[in-house]
């Protein structure tokens, strides 16, 4: 039984640090994972990418409704994911942070194959 044991602490996963130093760090986590966690909205992340585009071109990229993507950027956007900008009457998104960025390139790495042929 012992060198049952002994082979599985060979496999283990390494040990990780905690995750973050203070409950402001895990608040932000949680949030930002928390707006993650829908199909369509990690389909926009996935389309967004570290591009900019206007609300009728990511309408043309995820094919949705105008309602629904505008709930989907509202959730995105007061969880701090993305960043909005306004020409005229045109609202332009785009990921908000770099750390966001790193965050969502290992996301499409896993989950958006189309995004790898691209490159």
């Amino acid at each position: 039984m012992s060198q049952a044991i002994s082979m599985m602490a060979r496999h283990a996963l390494p040990r990780t640090p905690l995750l973050a130093d203070s409950p402001e760090d895990l608040e932000q986590a949680a949030r930002i994972l928390k707006s993650m966690a829908h199909p369509m909205r990690l389909k926009l992340i996935c389309a967004l990418g570290d591009e900019e585009f206007s609300v009728k071109e990511l309408l043309d990229r995820v094919g949705t409704t105008p309602t629904n993507i505008s709930q989907h950027l509202g959730i995105l956007l007061s969880g701090g994911l993305v960043t909005r900008r306004r020409r005229g009457n045109r609202h332009f998104y785009r990921i908000g942070h770099n750390h966001t960025l790193e965050l969502i390139q290992h996301i499409r790495d896993i989950f958006c194959p189309e995004t790898r042929r691209r490159h």
